[in-house]
């Protein structure tokens, strides 16, 4: 078995389920603990980090996609493999078009939080109110990314900014100088997915007529070492 330096998206079967239910929970963590008595984020936050990839390798006939702790596998027979592409160098390529569920998660949250924070008023909770604002603008801008063709680079710097500027100036208005700080740390986080998402190689693989999804800073090397290892299946 061979390495490759790439990291698999929770985008189907298991990691894809494991990642919903605990983004989503997380974010309604809250509720359910105020209704229940038990207090539940560390289950949704352990389903969550369970979900996120942790590497790729190649060998035996096969591409191996690992998850949480390398105690999840997804394997691809390369021969199965009908398509191998870097994503992000599609004139439409995006993530929301490949991976629809994946990305709903991300804008589910992104509703939750707005429905929170506008009508429910958070309990009146003044850190969890500040949390929606945070959710409202990081998640949006991930969910933006996902959206737009990596082309679209002038729209995403736009609509960065856009929420970079209200979770800095809301928060603001309605709890004082006080959110100054954590605004600028999350005005930074902003701009580094941002620069991430934009540096970043995605790979779409299609085999069996299922759709997978790497990340790789190196996508034209690990998708050679891919299409050579196809080969010689």
């Amino acid at each position: 078995m061979r390495l490759i330096k790439a990291a698999p998206f929770p985008v189907r079967g298991l990691p894809l389920f494991l990642f919903s239910v605990g983004l989503i929970g997380i974010s309604v963590a809250w509720y359910v603990s105020r209704l229940t008595g038990f207090f539940v984020e560390p289950i949704f936050i352990g389903l969550w980090i369970f979900s996120n990839g942790m590497g790729a390798k190649v060998g035996d006939g096969k591409l191996i996609l690992l998850y949480g702790f390398w105690l999840i596998r997804q394997e691809i027979e390369l021969s199965s493999i009908e398509e191998i592409s870097l994503l992000s160098r599609l004139d439409r390529g995006s993530i929301t078009r490949h991976f629809k569920a994946y990305s709903l998660t991300w804008l589910a949250v992104v509703l939750w939080a707005l429905t929170d924070l506008v009508i429910l008023n958070a309990g009146n909770n003044g850190l969890r109110l500040y949390m929606d604002v945070f959710v409202i603008s990081t998640f949006t801008v991930f969910f933006l990314a996902q959206t737009l063709p990596k082309s679209e680079k002038t729209f995403l710097r736009l609509a960065a900014f856009v929420c970079a500027a209200f979770l800095v100036v809301f928060p603001l208005f309605k709890w004082g100088p006080k959110t100054l700080i954590p605004g600028a740390f999350f005005v930074l986080l902003i701009v580094f997915i941002v620069k991430t998402f934009q540096r970043g190689d995605l790979i779409l693989i299609v085999a069996d007529g299922k759709s997978y999804l790497l990340s790789s800073d190196r996508g034209e090397e690990v998708l050679k070492l891919i299409r050579e290892a196809m080969e010689n299946a």
